[in-house]
């Protein structure tokens, strides 16, 4: 039986977007759920500010192994990882150039995740 490769990226496509939405929803669960069992008093922002913190350490070790630090292109590396993994997320995202020698500035063009906040009624 013969394969039709467009209907099966638009398959993986739909699927892969589906899993983007399962996994912000996830991410307003979980704070959900932290919120509740949190103590009385605990301001909700610091909260996902460490959550943040613990993702950005696992982050940084995935981009560990595609960086080195010694290039003179170490920031605009860093900088791509990041649009990268933006990306992957369902964000739109570019590396923009500074106004420095050697700086760059990641800009988001769209992103889907006040679309969620706002689902579960998140400032």
């Amino acid at each position: 039986m013969p394969v039709d490769v467009q209907e099966e990226i638009s398959n993986l496509m739909q699927k892969f977007e589906t899993m983007q939405k399962i996994n912000r929803s996830s991410w307003y669960e979980w704070r959900q759920a932290a919120l509740e069992f949190a103590k009385p008093g605990t301001n909700p922002l610091d909260v996902v500010l460490k959550a943040w913190e613990i993702v950005g350490h696992d982050t940084a070790k995935a981009y560990f192994g595609a960086l080195d630090i010694t290039r003179k292109t170490f920031l605009e590396d860093l900088a791509r990882c990041i649009v990268t993994s933006s990306e992957m997320m369902g964000e739109n995202a570019r590396i923009l150039p500074g106004g420095k020698e050697g700086e760059v500035f990641v800009q988001w063009d769209r992103c889907p995740w006040p679309e969620f906040a706002r689902r579960y009624k998140v400032p």
